[in-house]
């Protein structure tokens, strides 16, 4: 009896320690995956992927010759708006004397004794003003003709780095594209891991729980044992002289 005792002892712990090993922490959700879907779905991002990633690929970045200040663009312009302002004065002034000088030629007369009027007047100041008008107006065009330059090199400049920040910011986005592209991936992956985890828990579970079937019935036996043993036990003492 004590023997079968034993015996039913070590069985309830080996049954206790198999329940202990069973894994109750298996995802219902996870369990049901389909896998397949799952490695289409991660199919089709990679192909999405390659995409973009041919897309960055095409993308060139290039930083301008140095970096552009539209407030000495506008500063450029600005003077040359003013030197042209100048011009065009100095245009009017040069074809006003140019004009008048035209309308005295040869001086004017009176008109009763035919005498030459301002013609000393003419031939001193004005003729003197319209050579100062006309290199003044050259040293302006001068002027202009370098603010043009320089204008030309600032249009050119700006598209330089108009280019750039829009292919940067291009290129910024098709990474983000790619970083979350590459975070889905991972997910599914990680989904497709933890399913592939929880199928194996399936299965060490699936053994326990035969093992656990062997082990109630040979529990089950001993138990029977044990109470034929009893019944021995109980006829032997009525059996017992003493």
């Amino acid at each position: 009896l004590i023997d079968v005792q034993n015996r039913i002892t070590k069985g309830q712990d080996y049954r206790d320690g198999l329940l202990k090993n069973k894994h109750t922490d298996i995802d219902k959700e996870i369990g049901m995956l389909q896998p397949d879907k799952v490695k289409t779905e991660i199919s089709e991002f990679e192909i999405q992927k390659t995409q973009v990633e041919k897309q960055l690929s095409e993308i060139k970045v290039v930083e301008p010759s140095q970096y552009y200040h539209e407030d000495e663009h506008d500063k450029v312009k600005e003077e040359y708006n003013t030197a042209y302002k100048k011009k065009v004065e100095v245009d009017t002034n040069i074809s006003s004397i140019e004009k008048l000088k035209s309308s005295v030629s040869g001086g004017i007369k009176c008109e009763h004794c035919g005498i030459e009027l301002m013609n000393a007047a003419i031939t001193q100041t004005r003729i003197s003003e319209l050579d100062g008008f006309i290199q003044h107006k050259g040293e302006i065009e001068g002027l202009m003709q370098d603010l043009s330059g320089k204008e030309e090199g600032f249009v050119t400049l700006k598209k330089e780095f108009d280019e750039y920040e829009k292919n940067k910011l291009i290129k910024e986005k098709l990474e983000l594209n790619i970083e979350s592209i590459n975070f889905k991936i991972e997910k599914l992956n990680d989904k497709l891991t933890k399913y592939e985890q929880a199928q194996e828990k399936i299965q060490t579970n699936n053994k326990i729980d035969e093992m656990l079937i062997k082990a109630d019935i040979r529990l089950n036996e001993l138990e029977i044992e044990k109470d034929g043993i009893n019944k021995m036990i109980d006829l032997f003492e009525v059996d017992d002289p003493t």
